[in-house]
Protein backbone atom coordinates (compact mmCIF):
# COMPACT_ATOMS: atom_id res chain seq x y z
CA UNK A 1 0.00 0.00 0.00
CA UNK A 2 2.53 2.46 1.03
CA UNK A 3 4.61 1.55 -2.76
CA UNK A 4 1.19 2.57 -4.44
CA UNK A 5 0.54 6.02 -2.46
CA UNK A 6 4.11 6.67 -3.46
CA UNK A 7 4.06 6.18 -7.06
CA UNK A 8 0.62 8.19 -7.34
CA UNK A 9 2.68 11.33 -5.53
CA UNK A 10 5.54 11.00 -7.58
CA UNK A 11 5.56 13.58 -10.85
CA UNK A 12 7.65 10.70 -12.89
CA UNK A 13 5.03 8.82 -13.46
CA UNK A 14 1.91 8.86 -15.22
CA UNK A 15 -2.21 7.96 -13.99
CA UNK A 16 -5.38 7.81 -15.04
CA UNK A 17 -6.69 11.83 -15.00
CA UNK A 18 -9.94 12.57 -14.57
CA UNK A 19 -11.89 13.08 -11.53
CA UNK A 20 -12.22 10.78 -8.84
CA UNK A 21 -13.85 10.67 -4.92
CA UNK A 22 -12.10 8.39 -2.11
CA UNK A 23 -13.95 9.93 0.93
CA UNK A 24 -10.85 11.36 1.84
CA UNK A 25 -10.18 15.43 3.11
CA UNK A 26 -7.49 17.49 4.40
CA UNK A 27 -7.66 18.35 7.93
CA UNK A 28 -4.62 20.84 8.62
CA UNK A 29 -1.56 18.69 8.32
CA UNK A 30 -3.23 15.27 8.78
CA UNK A 31 -6.52 14.02 6.93
CA UNK A 32 -9.97 13.31 7.33
CA UNK A 33 -12.07 10.80 6.07
CA UNK A 34 -15.92 10.48 5.32
CA UNK A 35 -18.29 7.47 3.70
CA UNK A 36 -21.73 7.91 1.97
CA UNK A 37 -23.76 4.72 -0.09
CA UNK A 38 -25.65 5.17 -3.31
CA UNK A 39 -27.29 3.03 -5.59
CA UNK A 40 -26.95 5.40 -8.64
CA UNK A 41 -23.47 7.30 -10.28
CA UNK A 42 -23.11 8.98 -13.01
CA UNK A 43 -20.27 10.44 -15.13
CA UNK A 44 -20.21 13.47 -17.83
CA UNK A 45 -18.04 13.00 -20.56
CA UNK A 46 -17.89 16.00 -23.08
CA UNK A 47 -14.91 15.11 -25.80
CA UNK A 48 -14.78 18.93 -28.01
CA UNK A 49 -11.49 17.08 -29.41
CA UNK A 50 -9.11 14.07 -28.86
CA UNK A 51 -5.93 12.76 -30.54
CA UNK A 52 -5.39 9.79 -31.22
CA UNK A 53 -8.21 8.61 -31.39
CA UNK A 54 -7.32 5.60 -29.26
CA UNK A 55 -8.56 5.66 -25.65
CA UNK A 56 -10.85 4.65 -23.27
CA UNK A 57 -12.79 6.89 -20.42
CA UNK A 58 -13.95 4.76 -17.72
CA UNK A 59 -16.65 5.24 -14.71
CA UNK A 60 -15.59 2.89 -11.67
CA UNK A 61 -16.97 2.02 -8.59
CA UNK A 62 -16.99 -0.27 -5.44
CA UNK A 63 -20.31 -1.89 -4.85
CA UNK A 64 -21.06 -3.89 -1.15
CA UNK A 65 -23.68 -6.70 0.04
CA UNK A 66 -22.84 -9.52 2.68
CA UNK A 67 -19.25 -9.44 2.73
CA UNK A 68 -18.57 -9.22 -0.69
CA UNK A 69 -16.48 -6.30 -2.41
CA UNK A 70 -17.10 -5.67 -6.05
CA UNK A 71 -15.28 -3.48 -8.70
CA UNK A 72 -17.42 -2.35 -11.58
CA UNK A 73 -16.39 -0.74 -14.63
CA UNK A 74 -18.61 1.23 -16.95
CA UNK A 75 -16.04 2.02 -19.82
CA UNK A 76 -15.92 4.22 -23.22
CA UNK A 77 -14.09 2.85 -25.56
CA UNK A 78 -12.88 5.40 -28.90
CA UNK A 79 -10.84 3.81 -31.04
CA UNK A 80 -10.86 5.46 -34.93
CA UNK A 81 -14.45 6.64 -35.88
CA UNK A 82 -15.87 4.35 -33.74
CA UNK A 83 -17.04 3.75 -29.64
CA UNK A 84 -17.80 1.25 -28.18
CA UNK A 85 -19.01 0.24 -24.57
CA UNK A 86 -17.89 -2.33 -22.59
CA UNK A 87 -18.31 -3.36 -18.47
CA UNK A 88 -16.47 -4.93 -15.84
CA UNK A 89 -16.78 -7.13 -12.41
CA UNK A 90 -13.97 -7.47 -10.48
CA UNK A 91 -14.29 -9.50 -6.56
CA UNK A 92 -12.06 -7.34 -4.93
CA UNK A 93 -12.49 -9.11 -1.63
CA UNK A 94 -9.70 -9.56 0.08
CA UNK A 95 -8.79 -13.65 1.30
CA UNK A 96 -6.05 -14.92 3.19
CA UNK A 97 -4.13 -17.46 1.16
CA UNK A 98 -0.96 -19.23 2.43
CA UNK A 99 -0.66 -15.83 4.80
CA UNK A 100 -1.09 -13.31 1.70
CA UNK A 101 -4.09 -11.20 0.86
CA UNK A 102 -5.48 -12.20 -2.68
CA UNK A 103 -8.63 -11.38 -4.37
CA UNK A 104 -11.15 -13.78 -4.72
CA UNK A 105 -11.65 -15.73 -7.51
CA UNK A 106 -15.20 -15.19 -9.45
CA UNK A 107 -17.56 -18.46 -9.96
CA UNK A 108 -19.08 -18.28 -13.31
CA UNK A 109 -22.82 -18.93 -12.19
CA UNK A 110 -22.26 -16.09 -9.30
CA UNK A 111 -22.95 -13.53 -11.66
CA UNK A 112 -25.33 -13.57 -14.80
CA UNK A 113 -25.90 -11.11 -17.51
CA UNK A 114 -25.27 -10.78 -20.79
CA UNK A 115 -21.48 -11.05 -20.34
CA UNK A 116 -19.09 -13.96 -19.19
CA UNK A 117 -16.71 -14.35 -16.33
CA UNK A 118 -12.90 -15.07 -17.85
CA UNK A 119 -9.88 -16.74 -16.11
CA UNK A 120 -12.01 -16.86 -12.90
CA UNK A 121 -11.29 -13.24 -11.81
CA UNK A 122 -13.32 -10.80 -14.30
CA UNK A 123 -16.73 -10.61 -16.20
CA UNK A 124 -16.86 -8.72 -19.42
CA UNK A 125 -19.51 -7.55 -21.62
CA UNK A 126 -19.10 -5.31 -25.33
CA UNK A 127 -21.54 -3.38 -27.05
CA UNK A 128 -21.18 -3.46 -31.12
CA UNK A 129 -19.28 -0.76 -32.45
CA UNK A 130 -20.99 2.76 -33.54
CA UNK A 131 -19.87 5.71 -35.22
CA UNK A 132 -19.53 9.12 -33.58
CA UNK A 133 -17.99 12.71 -34.22
CA UNK A 134 -16.40 14.58 -32.31
CA UNK A 135 -17.19 16.79 -30.06
CA UNK A 136 -18.81 13.67 -28.08
CA UNK A 137 -21.00 13.53 -25.12
CA UNK A 138 -21.68 10.64 -23.29
CA UNK A 139 -23.59 9.95 -20.09
CA UNK A 140 -21.92 6.81 -18.44
CA UNK A 141 -24.27 6.03 -15.64
CA UNK A 142 -24.51 2.55 -13.31
CA UNK A 143 -26.90 1.02 -10.82
CA UNK A 144 -27.75 -0.94 -8.38
CA UNK A 145 -31.33 -2.72 -7.49
CA UNK A 146 -31.09 -5.23 -4.62
CA UNK A 147 -29.04 -7.99 -6.12
CA UNK A 148 -29.03 -6.65 -9.74
CA UNK A 149 -26.12 -4.14 -11.32
CA UNK A 150 -27.13 -2.50 -14.37
CA UNK A 151 -24.91 -0.49 -17.05
CA UNK A 152 -25.76 1.83 -19.11
CA UNK A 153 -25.08 5.02 -21.15
CA UNK A 154 -26.88 7.76 -22.98
CA UNK A 155 -25.88 10.32 -25.55
CA UNK A 156 -27.36 13.85 -26.10
CA UNK A 157 -31.41 12.79 -26.02
CA UNK A 158 -30.77 11.49 -22.51
CA UNK A 159 -32.58 8.57 -22.90
CA UNK A 160 -31.13 5.63 -21.32
CA UNK A 161 -29.98 2.47 -22.93
CA UNK A 162 -29.34 -0.14 -20.31
CA UNK A 163 -26.93 -2.56 -21.91
CA UNK A 164 -26.04 -5.18 -19.56
CA UNK A 165 -28.16 -6.29 -16.13
CA UNK A 166 -26.04 -8.94 -14.27
CA UNK A 167 -27.60 -10.41 -11.40
CA UNK A 168 -24.92 -11.22 -8.45
CA UNK A 169 -25.94 -14.65 -6.98
CA UNK A 170 -25.36 -14.36 -3.03
CA UNK A 171 -26.70 -10.41 -3.36
CA UNK A 172 -29.78 -9.05 -2.17
CA UNK A 173 -28.86 -5.36 -1.00
CA UNK A 174 -26.16 -4.18 -3.28
CA UNK A 175 -24.38 -0.39 -2.42
CA UNK A 176 -22.08 1.85 -3.49
CA UNK A 177 -19.79 2.84 -1.04
CA UNK A 178 -17.19 5.69 -0.79
CA UNK A 179 -14.60 5.93 1.99
CA UNK A 180 -11.85 3.57 4.14
CA UNK A 181 -12.80 0.26 3.67
CA UNK A 182 -10.26 -2.23 5.31
CA UNK A 183 -11.12 -5.33 2.83
CA UNK A 184 -11.90 -3.57 -0.77
CA UNK A 185 -9.51 -2.25 -3.13
CA UNK A 186 -6.22 -1.06 -1.84
CA UNK A 187 -7.83 -0.35 1.07
CA UNK A 188 -10.69 2.33 0.44
CA UNK A 189 -13.53 2.73 -2.02
CA UNK A 190 -14.79 5.01 -4.15
CA UNK A 191 -15.92 6.67 -7.65
CA UNK A 192 -13.03 7.58 -10.72
CA UNK A 193 -13.98 8.78 -14.14
CA UNK A 194 -11.00 9.01 -16.04
CA UNK A 195 -9.09 8.50 -18.97
CA UNK A 196 -6.64 6.33 -20.40
CA UNK A 197 -5.50 3.73 -22.75
CA UNK A 198 -7.56 0.91 -24.21
CA UNK A 199 -7.54 -1.71 -21.49
CA UNK A 200 -4.46 -3.76 -20.04
CA UNK A 201 -2.98 -1.69 -18.33
CA UNK A 202 -1.98 0.58 -21.50
CA UNK A 203 -0.89 3.99 -21.53
CA UNK A 204 -2.41 6.59 -24.19
CA UNK A 205 -0.35 9.46 -25.59
CA UNK A 206 -2.11 12.56 -26.53
CA UNK A 207 -0.89 15.39 -28.98
CA UNK A 208 -3.79 17.33 -28.26
CA UNK A 209 -7.25 17.48 -26.02
CA UNK A 210 -10.29 19.09 -25.07
CA UNK A 211 -12.73 18.06 -22.53
CA UNK A 212 -14.70 18.04 -19.90
CA UNK A 213 -15.21 15.20 -17.22
CA UNK A 214 -18.19 15.47 -14.71
CA UNK A 215 -18.63 13.06 -12.10
CA UNK A 216 -22.25 12.93 -9.69
CA UNK A 217 -24.12 10.29 -7.55
CA UNK A 218 -28.01 9.79 -6.61
CA UNK A 219 -28.52 11.82 -3.05
CA UNK A 220 -32.21 11.82 -1.90
CA UNK A 221 -33.36 11.58 -5.62
CA UNK A 222 -31.16 13.93 -7.12
CA UNK A 223 -27.75 14.08 -8.87
CA UNK A 224 -25.71 15.90 -6.58
CA UNK A 225 -21.46 16.49 -7.44
CA UNK A 226 -18.97 14.01 -5.26
CA UNK A 227 -17.98 15.62 -2.15
CA UNK A 228 -14.69 16.02 -2.91
CA UNK A 229 -12.30 15.80 -6.22
CA UNK A 230 -8.72 14.18 -7.03
CA UNK A 231 -7.92 14.80 -10.76
CA UNK A 232 -5.83 10.75 -11.08
CA UNK A 233 -7.10 7.31 -10.18
CA UNK A 234 -5.68 4.80 -7.52
CA UNK A 235 -7.70 1.89 -8.71
CA UNK A 236 -7.85 1.57 -12.76
CA UNK A 237 -4.39 0.64 -14.16
CA UNK A 238 -4.87 2.31 -17.56
CA UNK A 239 -2.76 5.79 -17.60
CA UNK A 240 -3.27 9.04 -20.07
CA UNK A 241 0.10 11.23 -20.95
CA UNK A 242 0.84 13.99 -21.11
CA UNK A 243 -2.22 15.88 -19.99
CA UNK A 244 -3.98 16.96 -17.03
CA UNK A 245 -7.55 17.96 -15.56
CA UNK A 246 -8.35 21.30 -13.43
CA UNK A 247 -11.70 21.77 -11.65
CA UNK A 248 -14.07 24.20 -13.05
CA UNK A 249 -16.81 23.84 -10.69
CA UNK A 250 -17.84 21.29 -8.17
CA UNK A 251 -17.79 17.95 -9.83
CA UNK A 252 -16.17 18.89 -12.71
CA UNK A 253 -13.15 18.89 -14.42
CA UNK A 254 -11.41 20.32 -17.54
CA UNK A 255 -9.35 18.15 -19.20
CA UNK A 256 -6.07 19.98 -20.87
CA UNK A 257 -2.91 19.19 -22.54
CA UNK A 258 0.35 19.44 -20.71
CA UNK A 259 2.40 17.41 -18.21
CA UNK A 260 0.18 16.12 -15.21
CA UNK A 261 -0.08 17.87 -11.31
CA UNK A 262 -1.44 15.59 -9.28
CA UNK A 263 -3.79 16.64 -6.76
CA UNK A 264 -5.52 15.10 -4.22
CA UNK A 265 -8.67 17.37 -3.54
CA UNK A 266 -9.17 19.99 -5.35
CA UNK A 267 -12.15 21.36 -3.37
CA UNK A 268 -14.12 19.89 -0.86
CA UNK A 269 -18.23 20.13 -0.73
CA UNK A 270 -19.46 19.14 2.98
CA UNK A 271 -23.16 19.79 2.14
CA UNK A 272 -23.77 15.95 1.68
CA UNK A 273 -21.36 14.35 3.88
CA UNK A 274 -20.05 14.77 7.42
CA UNK A 275 -15.69 13.87 7.83
CA UNK A 276 -14.28 12.33 10.75
CA UNK A 277 -10.82 12.10 12.12
CA UNK A 278 -9.46 8.34 12.33
CA UNK A 279 -7.28 8.15 15.38
CA UNK A 280 -4.19 6.53 15.17
CA UNK A 281 -4.43 3.03 17.35
CA UNK A 282 -3.70 -0.42 17.92
CA UNK A 283 -6.64 -1.35 15.51
CA UNK A 284 -6.12 1.31 12.49
CA UNK A 285 -5.57 -0.12 9.37
CA UNK A 286 -1.54 0.07 8.20
CA UNK A 287 -2.46 2.12 4.84
CA UNK A 288 -4.45 5.09 6.73
CA UNK A 289 -1.43 5.69 9.35
CA UNK A 290 0.72 5.54 6.06
CA UNK A 291 -1.39 7.74 4.06
CA UNK A 292 -1.33 10.43 7.00
CA UNK A 293 2.78 9.95 6.77
CA UNK A 294 2.82 10.55 3.56
CA UNK A 295 -0.05 13.73 3.94
CA UNK A 296 1.91 15.44 6.62
CA UNK A 297 5.30 15.16 4.68
CA UNK A 298 4.32 16.70 1.85
CA UNK A 299 2.07 19.30 3.97
CA UNK A 300 5.13 20.18 5.22
CA UNK A 301 7.68 20.75 2.77
CA UNK A 302 4.49 22.78 1.10
CA UNK A 303 4.60 20.89 -1.96
CA UNK A 304 1.07 19.41 -1.91
CA UNK A 305 -1.35 22.48 -2.14
CA UNK A 306 -4.89 21.93 -1.71
CA UNK A 307 -7.00 24.42 -3.77
CA UNK A 308 -10.59 25.71 -2.37
CA UNK A 309 -12.63 27.21 -5.44
CA UNK A 310 -16.35 28.89 -5.33
CA UNK A 311 -18.24 28.19 -7.95
CA UNK A 312 -16.14 29.21 -10.88
CA UNK A 313 -18.84 28.87 -13.73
Amino acid sequence: MGEIYQEYLSLNETYPVGISDYGIVPCGDTLCFYTYNTTEVLGWVYIEYAHPRAYTVQLNGDVYDNGTYLWIQDVLYVVGDNIYFVDNIWNVTYSWINNFHQYTQIENDSLSGNGEVYDGYVYIYSTDMMHYSYPLQVFLIMKVEGSNILFGYAFNNNTIIWYDNVTVSNASNLTFIVGPEYDVNNGFAGFELVVGGLGNGREVIFNNVSGYLGLFYLYNNQWVPVSSETNFAFDTLETAYPIHSILVNYGIVELVYGYQQPTFNMTVNFTYIEPYVLTTSSTTPWWIQILNDIYSFFYMIGYYIVHFFNNLI
